[in-house]
């Protein structure tokens, strides 16, 4: 199976000193499992919290690289994020 390169990705200064929560979402997201060969199919969001010092990208590039992600075939509970019971 070909392994595709990561879509570029351009970083630019927080000029404007964004400090606020971002959210990216919903995007569909689609693969498969390489362990028992089952389609995964879900949305995702993502939230990024910048300050002063970050660095920024654009927001179409976090749908293009959760697809990218995405693209190949992969065990479903590994791309499922795991949050810890408080």
């Amino acid at each position: 199976m070909a392994v595709h390169a990561a879509p570029p990705v351009t970083e630019f200064p927080n000029a404007e000193c964004l400090n606020e929560l971002m959210i990216v979402g919903p995007i569909t997201v689609r693969s498969a499992c390489s362990h028992h060969f089952c389609p995964i199919m879900g949305r995702l969001w993502i939230g990024l919290m910048p300050n002063e010092h970050s660095n920024l990208i654009g927001l179409s590039k976090y749908s293009r690289l959760a697809e990218w992600v995405m693209s190949r075939p992969q065990i479903q509970e590994k791309r499922s994020p795991r949050w810890p019971t408080c």
